[in-house]
């Protein structure tokens, strides 16, 4: 998002997930606040009456990809649907870890940042 975009209302702003966001290998819980960082943002700037999310798609699905890509694909994009909705049901800010989640999948930094 640049810096200097005007502000402006908006009833309703939906962040997608997309395939770029799963082969960009950013960690999911890294990635999970960076978008919780974003949605900060555009509550700041634009005031949406609502902001969405969407899902990071399904990768295992996606006939282009080749196995065993495909599957460790598929399974990465869904630690980032299972990060994303942890980091927005509160548990990782609670503390209460998510279930399920390796723990190599967190510590991993992403290669892009927010400004």
């Amino acid at each position: 998002m640049q810096q200097g975009a005007p502000c402006a209302r908006f009833d309703v702003i939906v962040l997608s997930g997309a395939a770029n966001d799963a082969t960009g290998l950013c960690a999911p819980l890294h990635w999970a606040r960076r978008q919780a960082r974003l949605a900060e943002l555009i509550d700041r700037r634009f005031a949406p009456a609502l902001l969405m999310y969407s899902a990071v798609p399904p990768m295992q699905a996606c006939p282009a990809l080749p196995q065993p890509l495909r599957w460790f694909m598929g399974r990465w994009a869904g630690q980032m649907n299972q990060s994303l909705a942890a980091l927005l049901n509160g548990e990782v800010a609670h503390g209460a870890g998510l279930r399920g989640l390796k723990p190599s999948l967190l510590g991993a930094p992403c290669r892009a940042s927010l400004a």
